[in-house]
């Protein structure tokens, strides 16, 4: 009976954690980080101001939750939700293409975890969302199954695919609001680039630089 309590207290907790973020998403998105409060966030959860300082102590750990909650959510995509997708290559474009729907519907919100991320990185959300690591992992999968060159840094692979994301992220940023979507790059289409190589037939080597 303690232990089902204990674990009943737990989900509980949890539900109540994900409430305040995402109304902590839905606030950031409509009206600007700076320009909203604890009192405001907690009023639109239904739980105290104590409470969401107590999950969350500065909006700053917000963000980081945010960021956290979604790299959570594209690590089970990667290693439990997708088990049954035998190409690496391929679950790299689903999750990409996961984190495009998940995060530029809310662009004022991804901006601001992305900044955050990179200015005040952590061991737990470092910059760029740690994506990395995600990526990291699935890059060496595909090199060892023989779809990305096994001479190529799974660091730098996974850098230039980063770098697909942040094309998305900075196109939707440079378009206005009546912007419509279906004119702004696509982050599979990107990705299917960077894997077939954009070199024309006349390229060669460049020379090394001294």
């Amino acid at each position: 009976m303690g232990e089902a309590q204990s674990s009943l207290r737990a989900q509980k907790k949890l539900q109540t954690q994900h409430r305040i973020l995402d109304v902590a998403v839905k606030l950031f998105q409509e009206q600007g980080f700076d320009n909203t409060s604890f009192e405001e966030v907690a009023e639109e959860a239904s739980v105290s101001r104590a409470t969401v300082f107590n999950y969350f102590p500065s909006k700053r750990d917000l963000l980081r939750a945010i960021g956290l909650d979604e790299l959570g959510k594209l690590r089970r995509m990667a290693e439990e939700d997708l088990c049954d997708v035998e190409s690496a290559v391929a679950r790299i474009r689903l999750v990409m293409r996961q984190l495009v729907s998940d995060t530029l519907p809310y662009l004022n919100v991804t901006r601001y975890v992305i900044v955050s991320s990179m200015l005040y990185p952590s061991a737990e959300a470092p910059a760029s969302l740690g994506l990395g690591d995600i990526l990291h992992r699935l890059v060496v999968e595909a090199q060892q199954r023989g779809e990305i060159r096994p001479n190529l840094s799974p660091v730098e692979v996974s850098h230039a695919i980063s770098g697909a994301y942040l094309a998305v992220f900075l196109a939707r940023v440079s378009h206005s609001e009546s912007a419509a979507w279906d004119d702004e790059p696509d982050v599979s289409s990107i990705v299917d680039m960077l894997f077939e190589g954009i070199a024309g037939p006349a390229y060669c080597t460049p020379p090394a630089l001294e």
